[in-house]
């Protein structure tokens, strides 16, 4: 009755014995190649992702390294601008060379600063900043130090240092997400690759032993059967010239002689 059990199972079985006749006839050492080809597709696929990534890490690190490395310039210059604010407040009960010292470190930072600056906007923000280096630094004669004149010009460029110390920051943490986001897509991509050829070989490997194990275990049930002398015994017709092919025909001649020689004996 169709859609009884009884009817899905035999339907089942219909259609499994269709694909194990069907697996026969390819040979095991095409499936055995597959695997093998599989196998380093698989590994091809993943060189070649990764590769990419790689390139796609490279050239995303270029494109947000730019406060990376800005910032850190920007927090030396600020905090050497505070040290020489310092300075020049207590110039009073400290020798001139660190009065000096403090002044030239924080010129020389705030140049380094603005040389590093990449961002177009932000160059109207160090403008002050290097008006203010210029007054520090003519403040710094061989002979003396100009303290109003140097006391002026760190307070000019008092105005904006912070603030692009602040704005360095939070372009970091923008760059910083940037980065995170872009290696955390890489890494579920190299992820679902390894996955699916683990799933894809496992798959064809199990394939092929469950193949080879039912090939042998069905030989030795034909064997046995043989050896009882059974008359009914059920050998696979495979088409082809595969393995499997060649051992169940070899088998049918086998069960063919010995039924024809069991019934000679009988007759005699």
């Amino acid at each position: 009755m169709p859609g009884s059990p009884d009817a899905d199972g035999a339907y089942f079985q219909r259609n499994l014995s269709s694909l194990r006749r069907l697996a026969f006839r390819v040979s095991i050492s095409r499936w055995l190649l597959l695997l093998v080809g599989a196998s380093l597709t698989g590994y091809a696929v993943f060189g070649i992702e990764y590769l990419l990534s790689e390139r796609a890490h490279s050239d995303l690190l270029r494109k947000n390294s730019v406060y990376i490395e800005f910032e850190n310039y920007v927090r030396i210059a600020s905090a050497n601008h505070q040290i020489a604010m310092f300075a020049v407040a207590n110039a009073a009960a400290m020798p001139n060379s660190a009065v000096r010292s403090s002044a030239a470190g924080f010129a020389e930072t705030a140049r380094a600063a603005a040389a590093e600056n990449k961002v177009e906007a932000l160059r109207e923000y160090f403008k002050p900043i290097l008006d203010g280096v210029e007054d520090v630094e003519k403040s710094l004669s061989p002979t003396s130090v100009d303290l109003g004149r140097l006391e002026r010009g760190l307070k000019t460029a008092e105005q904006n240092i912070d603030l692009l110390a602040l704005i360095a920051g939070e372009g970091r943490k923008a760059e910083w997400a940037n980065l995170l986001a872009g290696n955390q897509s890489s890494f579920v991509i190299l992820m679902a690759l390894i996955c699916t050829g683990s799933v894809v070989v496992g798959a064809m490997g199990y394939f092929i032993s469950t193949y080879v194990r039912r090939t042998f275990s069905d030989v030795l049930r034909i064997n046995r059967e043989i050896a009882e002398a059974k008359s009914n015994i059920e050998i696979a017709e495979i088409e082809g010239n595969t393995e499997a092919a060649q051992l169940y025909a070899a088998l049918q001649l086998f069960h063919r002689n010995t039924r024809e020689k069991t019934q000679g004996h009988l007759e005699k």
